[in-house]
C-alpha cells in the first residue's frame, strides 16, 4: 500500500497541476466556463494516453537496452500518432460525449505536437530521474549491507580466536 501511494501520489499531483495549468491556458475569458473544463478534460485525456504509452514503450525499450536513437524515434512516433489522434479525434469525441456543446480544437498540428512533446519529455525525465535516484539508493544500500556483512564476518573471526590459545601457542613457539 505504501509503495503504491509513493508511486501514485506524485502522478496524481503532476496531472492535477497540469490540468490547472492547461485550464488557465485554455480558458477563453478571465473566469473558466464549463466549456473550458470540458475542453481541458478531453485534451488531458489525449495527453495522459500519450504520456503513459510513451513511458510504457520507452521502459520496454530501455529494459532491452535499445539505443537512444531507437527510443527517440519511438517517442517521436508516439508524439505524431497522438497529435494526429487529437487533431482528428477531438471533435467526434466531443460530439459523442457532449452532444449539446459546440467545441472545436483550435490548435494546428505543430502547436498540438508541441504540447505532446512537452508532456512526454517532462514525464519521461521525471520517470528516469526517479529511477536514477532509486538506483543510487539501492547501490548505497548494497554497499552498506556488504560493509555490515564484512564487519559481521570479522567479529565472528575475532570471537573464534581464543586469546589463551593464542598466548599459549606463541609461548610454545618462543
Amino acid at each position: 500500500m505504501r509503495v503504491q501511494l509513493k508511486i501514485i501520489l506524485p502522478q496524481l499531483l503532476f496531472w492535477l497541476a497540469s490540468w490547472f495549468i492547461l485550464l488557465n491556458h485554455f480558458q477563453a475569458s478571465s473566469e473558466p466556463a464549463s466549456t473550458d473544463y470540458i475542453f481541458t478534460a478531453i485534451y488531458m485525456g489525449f495527453l495522459v494516453l500519450a504520456v503513459y504509452s510513451n513511458l510504457w514503450i520507452t521502459i520496454k525499450l530501455a529494459g532491452r537496452q535499445s539505443s537512444l536513437v531507437t527510443i527517440a524515434l519511438a517517442t517521436i512516433f508516439i508524439i505524431i500518432v497522438f497529435t494526429l489522434a487529437m487533431m482528428y479525434g477531438f471533435d467526434p469525441l466531443v460530439d459523442l460525449v457532449f452532444p449539446n456543446y459546440y467545441l472545436i480544437s483550435y490548435f494546428d498540428f505543430l502547436t498540438t505536437a508541441r504540447y505532446f512533446l512537452i508532456f512526454v519529455a517532462i514525464s519521461s525525465l521525471l520517470y528516469f530521474a526517479r529511477s536514477w535516484f532509486e538506483l543510487k539508493q539501492s547501490e548505497a544500500q548494497v554497499v552498506r549491507l556488504e560493509k555490515e556483512k564484512l564487519n559481521a564476518e570479522l567479529d565472528t573471526l575475532r570471537k573464534q580466536v581464543n586469546p589463551h590459545f593464542l598466548f599459549n601457542s606463541l609461548n610454545s613457539i618462543y
